[in-house]
């Protein structure tokens, strides 16, 4: 049973651990932003600590129950320490760089990409301390004309809803 239990052990320690390596080397799979991407990662973060204390408890002959609580208990941890690391890196990187969605409500952008009357464009506002492109569709159903100036009225599901300016 212990050598079973090592084998288990040795690969989630292997599956979390070769994963960051995966990584370093290659970039991540996950193609978002924000939250989504960092659910890969912090399972790997659980898998490494999980596997590693069962890993630990099983070559030190610890009794099985009390090295599953414990591998449970630090693989959990890991991945709530992996996600604050996280949140912390991401929050520094994007600081006055990226705003938050829905700051973006009342302010003016400029249309960017022409839009038939209920479909999505594109446009660009311009804040203090960057220029953000995003997809807007306009409220009343209205065509979007390049270079048409509009108002942010509502942010949902990270799509802007504008209404033109002046008309």
């Amino acid at each position: 049973m212990d050598n079973l239990a090592t084998v288990i052990f040795a690969a989630f320690t292997l599956v979390g651990a070769g994963y960051f390596l995966f990584v370093i080397f290659f970039g991540d799979l996950a193609d978002g932003a924000g939250d989504s991407e960092f659910g890969v990662m912090l399972i790997a973060a659980f898998c490494a600590g999980f596997g590693a204390f069962g890993l630990l408890g099983t070559l030190s002959k610890w009794s099985l129950p009390l090295t599953v609580v414990t591998s449970l208990l630090v693989g959990y941890l890991m991945g709530k320490a992996g996600s604050s690391v996280l949140r912390f890196v991401l929050k520094q990187q994007t600081k006055d760089s990226i705003p938050v969605m829905h700051d973006l409500v009342g302010m003016a952008a400029r249309v960017t990409i022409d839009s038939a009357a209920g479909k999505t464009g594109e446009a660009m506002l311009e804040g203090a301390a960057h220029i953000t492109r995003s997809a807007v569709k306009e409220v009343n159903g209205e065509a979007l004309k390049r270079g048409d100036l509009v108002q942010v009225v509502s942010v949902e599901s990270g799509l802007l809803y504008v209404k033109k300016k002046n008309g």
